[in-house]
């Protein structure tokens, strides 16, 4: 199911059809206000020389003051009432940062910033054999303010120099292309720092199948562990492939995570084993993956069957063999069969029952979950539910033959049989909408209820009614040429809808048409920008009308 929402409310504005009069527009009082800001050491004294940038927090970089502090630490500036950031540098300490400035209209506002000392960072970077590294990337992040970082790169001696380094905590990261990363926890300040970085390394694979001998059929992949938990890089490489082992060439220095996959004879069923190998720089490091004395236990059997009972005679029967991924840590396998007109289907080759179970369809597109503990594996029914709720229904033209081709919310669907399929995540009321070339748009509501297929009733198109309107002026009489009039569906004005309204444009006189109008009531709306706006419901019975453009008002207010 196709559904796009986002969420924001929406006020609604319905303009009459006579012209009442408007309140005069007035502006919102928005005079600049003085904001004095006072920079201090941690003692409290003064600090002068400090240059202050002030950027308005919802322009971007979009700089709006900035200033020198005085030999009272002082910088007097003039600005909009708003939400700033403040960024304070001086030689010396440590850049700092407020995110969250507000400054209130009326009164003037006063701010005092502390900054923190900095401490010296400095040190070069050295090969393994001590030779300085040139052009190699430094970065440092404060710790628990990942952020924030400060970065320069080495000289042709290797030297570098980093300012504005905080006492405490820190992470550095040192990087050039075609060498391994270093990567280190370290605590400021400190004495001059080496840094020590190492060329690529490579890893050579091998995989053993169960009976211990090396399987030239089977295949190797590895995966980054990233410093970064919650993300894990793929490393989309080109092994070279030998006639005993896997080697991938160019790896940065860190842990990886091995993949071993091996098919036994039928292919149906794939079984992995993942071990985690460490590569350090410039070596290349050895690993085995070894399904050796796993044991192959199947066939499993089962009969799918759906909720009723009915078997599940096409589509495929996918099964895991553990939970996770292929290529997690340990051992994991999958099987996909098809089942045989009766429902029944074998796991041929297994080294353990199933853990889940998945029956998919080719035709419409669709899973079902097998339900509750699996059983022996010896022949027994196999009962498949949906994981998520569905509606179907079927689009028939009005002499009863299916519709093939059609709408649903604005994304195009065909079909033969005029059939579609609505998912239900959870339990409650949903409505779409059907539109097809030369029919009037039908809406649809039917209560979706979780884990459950339901059908909903036939949709019959009908080609609707033809409304004839007029955009007219504040006057009520001059007609508005070349006008966009919107016909919308009552939920389009409580939701930010993604769904395209209908559209119809005015001619010179300001006459305009909608063919293939539902007989349900909607709504016409018209945004003429400085002539005004209407809003207007159309009632199902309606076939002719006039738009009376009434002048915006305006609306203010303030945020506290």
């Amino acid at each position: 199911m196709r559904w796009s929402w986002v969420g924001l409310w929406v006020v609604v504005l319905a303009c009459a059809e006579a012209p009442r009069p408007v309140p005069k527009k007035t502006r919102w009082p928005v005079d600049e206000v003085a904001f004095t800001v006072r920079t201090v050491d941690p003692t409290g004294q003064p600090v002068p020389g400090v240059a202050l940038v002030v950027r308005r927090a919802d322009q971007g970089s979009l700089i709006s003051r900035s200033g020198t502090s005085d030999a009272a630490g002082t910088v007097r500036l003039r600005v909009m009432p708003g939400w700033y950031v403040l960024q304070a540098e001086a030689p010396g300490f440590v850049r700092t940062l407020d995110m969250d400035a507000r400054i209130a209209p009326g009164s003037e506002a006063r701010l005092e910033l502390t900054l923190k000392r900095a401490v010296p960072f400095a040190g070069h970077v050295v090969d393994l054999e001590g030779r300085p590294v040139a052009g190699a990337r430094l970065q440092l992040t404060l710790s628990g303010d990942e952020e924030s970082a400060l970065s320069t790169e080495s000289d042709a001696d290797g030297r570098f120099r980093i300012d504005s380094v905080p006492a405490g905590t820190v992470k550095l990261l040192a990087e050039k292309d075609e060498w391994s990363p270093t990567r280190l926890e370290l605590e400021t300040p400190q004495p001059e720092l080496t840094v020590v970085m190492g060329g690529l390394g490579s890893l050579r694979v091998q995989v053993r199948g169960p009976d211990g001998k090396l399987s030239s059929a089977a295949s190797a992949w590895i995966f980054a562990d990233d410093e970064d938990e919650d993300e894990e890089h793929f490393f989309e490489l080109f092994p070279e492939k030998r006639s005993d082992a896997t080697v991938f060439q160019k790896l940065r220095a860190g842990r990886y995570r091995v993949s071993g996959r091996y098919a036994p004879a039928s292919g149906d069923c794939l079984w992995t084993r993942g071990i985690e190998v460490q590569v350090l720089p410039g070596q290349q490091a050895e690993a085995t993956v070894s399904f050796e004395g796993v044991q192959d236990v199947g066939p499993w059997r089962g009969v799918a069957v759906d909720a009723r009972g009915n078997a599940l005679a096409t589509g495929v029967v996918k099964a895991w063999l553990e939970n996770g991924s292929l290529d997690d840590v340990g051992m994991h396998g999958r099987c996909d069969v098809r089942p045989g007109l009766d429902g029944s289907f074998a796991l041929p080759h297994v080294f353990k029952a199933p853990v889940s179970l998945e029956w998919t369809a080719t035709h419409p597109s669709m899973g079902l979950l097998a339900d509750g503990p699996l059983p022996a594996g010896t022949g027994e029914p196999v009962m498949f539910r949906s994981g998520i709720g569905l509606l179907k229904g079927r689009v028939l033209r009005p002499d009863g033959q299916a519709q093939a081709h059609f709408k649903i919310h604005s994304y195009s669907e065909e079909d033969p049989r005029g059939e579609y399929e609505q998912n239900v995540p959870s339990s409650h009321t949903y409505q779409w909408v059907i539109e097809a070339e030369g029919f009037a748009p039908a809406l649809v509501r039917a209560e979706g209820r979780a884990h459950e297929i339901l059908t909903v009733p036939d949709v019959v198109l009908d080609v609707g009614r033809t409304v004839h309107g007029r955009v007219v002026a504040e006057d009520g009489k001059t007609g508005v040429p070349g006008q966009e009039v919107e016909l919308v569906e009552v939920f389009d004005l409580e939701t930010r809808w993604r769904r395209r309204p209908h559209k119809a444009t005015t001619n010179a006189d300001g006459h305009f048409r909608f063919d293939h109008v539902a007989g349900r009531r909607q709504f016409l709306r018209v945004d003429a920008k400085e002539q005004g706006t209407v809003l207007r419901g159309l009632e199902p019975d309606e076939v002719s009308v006039q738009l009376w453009l009434v002048p915006g008002a305006e609306l203010g207010g303030s945020v506290t």
